[in-house]
């Protein structure tokens, strides 16, 4: 499908983050292990596969100011769940799962300051650590791991955001007819 008109780019968009959303929400609502919280964190990889099949030019729909709002929006939905289903059902103990609060505050502020500025390379400096986190807890990494880990997500981060423009994406999503 060709996907260059405004209103197609938005249906597009519409439908994939709502399947993303009730799946989301089926999964939190039957959830009661790690196994739950990997396939919440994994849905984020379903939209791609969709946009994939819904768009020939599927690279306009991940730069679209819309894709990049809902994405944030929904990411921190399913951390905030994955969260939730970690300490209710104490798959972690309380000292991991204050790190992996903190770690999930931090990247909120980048997010939040991203929403308002449209400055991309925020989110490389508010890295989203949160599944590396998870991986290392729930497998119990040993620490020699832990950093070269980290220092391939930040610069998986670095790829991803610091070298793309962007501008404020509310001001967009609000004038924008």
């Amino acid at each position: 499908m060709n996907c260059k008109s405004q209103k197609v780019l938005d249906s597009i968009i519409a439908n994939v983050f709502f399947i993303r959303f009730i799946m989301m929400i089926i999964i939190y609502m039957n959830s009661s292990n790690i196994y739950h919280v990997w396939t919440l964190l994994l849905l984020d990889s379903l939209k791609g596969i969709l946009i994939r099949a819904s768009c020939d030019e599927h690279p306009l729909v991940a730069k679209s100011e819309r894709y990049q709002f809902w994405d944030k929006i929904l990411d921190s939905l399913g951390y905030i769940m994955s969260i939730d289903i970690i300490e209710r059902n104490k798959i972690l103990d309380s000292h991991e799962i204050k790190i992996l609060k903190v770690a999930l505050c931090y990247r909120f502020i980048g997010t939040f300051l991203y929403l308002f500025t449209g400055n991309r390379k925020l989110l490389f400096y508010f890295p989203d650590m949160f599944k590396e986190l998870i991986f290392i807890y729930t497998n119990k990494i040993n620490a020699y791991w832990i950093i070269p880990i980290l220092f391939v997500k930040i610069y998986i981060e670095y790829r991803l955001h610091y070298t793309m423009e962007g501008t404020n994406i509310l001001k967009v999503l609000m004038y924008e007819n």
